[in-house]
């Protein structure tokens, strides 16, 4: 995993350019700090050097960077930019293709022989043999730009869901990118210009998390399962990838036996590394499957597990952890939040993503990982489990109960309620007796609240840049049946992407790589296919992960019907902040976001916060993040 920007200048050239790239690519640093590496070509004559050396560039008009965080081949071998044997191909690459041995020895059979061990040359040579669309055939996380010097023509690709980030910027004369989107800024002359409607969205939250997550104008994010091939003449941009696919003929006779397999094949893959990997522990069901097919190869060698803990709260996971770890005899470490540097965290994770904080769970992560780097820098996680597999029951009921009314299931249906009823009822006692599988519309009722109150209290102008409405679903696949189609949803617009982009900022912030066995490109296509009651079954979530894992998993967690999450108590932490630091940061002389508001009514908000409302401060979460945003990116009066 590692950190890559360029530029492509199609007319004159530009001597500052050389200092340009080195500028964005110095905003990666974070992403890879085992090594570095800068091309510089003339795209006419195909005349380039290869060099560490941030001061020895030439007169080049395509100038490539590279931040390295060796993991796969740790050797010189694997450095980038890497071209092949003659010297018209060169490769930046962030990520990690976990089935490149396979292909290695796929291409050698072809005739393809290999300098290194790396992943990265693999990519070099799958695209001599297979073309533009080699990717097809990558399992993995990635974000890759490849320079053709003999059609010339850049191809950038970004993985099937989106766990590499990628973006870009095209200006008549250039064509920009990077891994984040402060190394395109960098490269841009006119600076950072915020996205007005983003910044609406994000103080009037939506319902779920939306997938736009650029909050600047003229910068883009290349779509997971895309390629963006640029030329001369302009670019363009095709899918090669949708959930509907089916890449191998999976056996649908025997899902347990298929997913069980698939499952345990994604887990071997993502343990390929040349350094030790941990595990991110809660004790929930996704991360305790991980561990109970990491930990079996690596007896001899004790993993590591990591968890974040939360004392006091009975939503807290410390125990259940520990006793997983102790089972899979894994060396566990917990960390417990420290709100004492929580403007700090919240100013540096700001930097991280290029974006304020959404989730009050970007906080912990932001300690957990903190404490990951200091043991190593590769950590498996279960991201992508509740999306794939129906995790969030609470907000499926209505397209799973369409599924079995449509499949004549009145005895499911009767089922299902009755577990739910039960499982909200251990979740807060105090609605025994009432209709908690309603549960879900105690949310929506509060979400209004709060969505109201934050679009009062905006300024007119800015209200109304406000678009209320969800993404679309882009090139919708066919899918089996409508439970189907709202986990897409899911999946690829509104819950996952914006996590996916928390996750590898925040890994990343901290040289960590993060690696997600739930994301295997096979197991998901295969999960797709089932039919609902294979994920949604009497009122169990993720039903064929429980059955087809049912031998490694302890029953205590395998039997838990309540999914938990981690509960951040964002009341206690903030309050006490109130007065010290965020009334001056929102209501002093040096505020850059104070007039986005109406008068008064950040007053109002901060005595409510004060009276400990909680959706007060759940407003005043994100416009503390807004304020820090506009400090880090926007000079005073730049808005």
């Amino acid at each position: 995993m590692c950190g890559i920007a360029g530029l492509w200048r199609f007319k004159d050239r530009d001597p500052d350019d050389t200092q340009r790239l080195v500028r964005m690519a110095s905003t990666l640093d974070h992403r890879g700090p085992d090594d570095r590496g800068y091309l510089f070509l003339e795209t006419a004559t195909g005349q380039h050097r290869l060099t560490r050396d941030e001061e020895t560039g030439q007169a080049a008009n395509l100038l490539l960077a590279h931040r390295r965080l060796s993991i796969i081949d740790v050797s010189t071998d694997g450095w980038q930019p890497m071209h092949n044997e003659t010297g018209d191909l060169f490769l930046v690459f962030n990520g990690e293709l976990y089935n490149y041995v396979e292909l290695r020895t796929e291409l050698q059979a072809l005739g393809h022989t290999f300098a290194s061990r790396s992943d990265s040359e693999v990519i070099l040579h799958a695209y001599e043999a297979w073309g533009v669309d080699c990717c097809t055939r990558f399992n993995g996380m990635w974000a890759y730009v490849l320079w053709d010097q003999r059609s010339r023509k850049l191809i950038c690709s970004r993985d099937r869901f989106g766990i590499k980030p990628f973006f870009h910027a095209m200006r008549n004369d250039r064509f920009l990118f990077g891994s984040e989107i402060k190394a395109v800024l960098a490269g841009l002359d006119e600076g950072a210009r915020p996205d007005p409607a983003m910044i609406a969205n994000f103080l009037i939250p939506a319902w779920r998390p939306r997938n736009d997550l650029v909050f600047f104008q003229g910068v883009d994010e290349l779509p997971p399962a895309h390629q963006l091939v640029v030329t001369e003449q302009g670019a363009r941009q095709h899918r090669y990838w949708n959930y509907d696919h089916q890449s191998e003929p999976y056996d649908y006779h025997d899902p347990e036996g298929t997913f069980r397999a698939l499952f345990a094949d994604s887990v071997r893959l993502r343990l390929r590394a040349d350094v030790p990997v941990s595990i991110l522990l809660s004790g929930g069901l996704d991360s305790t499957a991980i561990a109970a097919f990491a930990s079996a190869p690596n007896e001899a060698r004790r993993m590591k597990a990591f968890t974040s803990i939360n004392p006091g709260s009975r939503f807290d996971e410390q125990a259940t952890a520990g006793q997983t770890a102790a089972r899979f005899h894994l060396e566990h470490f917990t960390v417990n939040y420290n709100p004492e540097s929580l403007i700090q965290d919240m100013a540096d994770i700001t930097r991280s993503q290029d974006l304020p904080p959404f989730s009050t769970q970007v906080l912990p992560r932001w300690q957990l990982l903190r404490k990951v780097a200091e043991h190593g820098k590769v950590v498996l996680e279960g991201q992508g489990a509740d999306e794939l597999l129906g995790g969030y029951v609470s907000l499926h009921i209505f397209p799973y109960l369409r599924d079995e009314v449509s499949a004549c299931q009145p005895l499911r249906i009767r089922a299902f309620l009755r577990q739910m009823h039960h499982a909200w009822t251990m979740l807060n006692p105090n609605l025994h007796g009432h209709a908690n599988w309603m549960r879900p519309f105690a949310y929506y009722r509060n979400m209004h609240h709060i969505r109201n109150r934050a679009r009062a209290m905006l300024c007119p102008d800015l209200a109304r840049m406000h678009h209320p409405g969800l993404p679309e679903t882009p090139d919708p696949p066919r899918l089996p049946d409508h439970l189907a189609r709202a986990l897409h949803r899911d999946h690829a617009v509104l819950l996952l992407p914006a996590l996916l982009r928390f996750g590898d900022s925040i890994s990343m912030a901290h040289s960590v790589e993060s690696r997600l066995p739930f994301m295997d490109y096979r197991l998901v296509e295969f999960t797709f296919g089932l039919s609902y009651a294979w994920k949604i079954q009497d009122g169990w979530s993720k039903a064929i992960l429980r059955r087809s894992l049912a031998p490694e998993l302890p029953d205590a967690i395998r039997t838990d019907r309540v999914k938990v999450g981690f509960t951040a108590p964002v009341s206690q932490w903030l309050r006490p902040w109130i007065q010290e630091a965020i009334e001056p940061l929102l209501l002093g002389p040096g505020s850059r976001t104070r007039d986005l508001y109406q008068d008064r009514t950040l007053e109002k908000l901060l005595d409510d916060c004060r009276n400990d409302d909680w959706r007060a401060i759940a407003i005043l979460f994100r416009a503390l993040g807004l304020e820090l945003w506009f400090r880090e990116y926007l000079s005073p009066g730049g808005a």
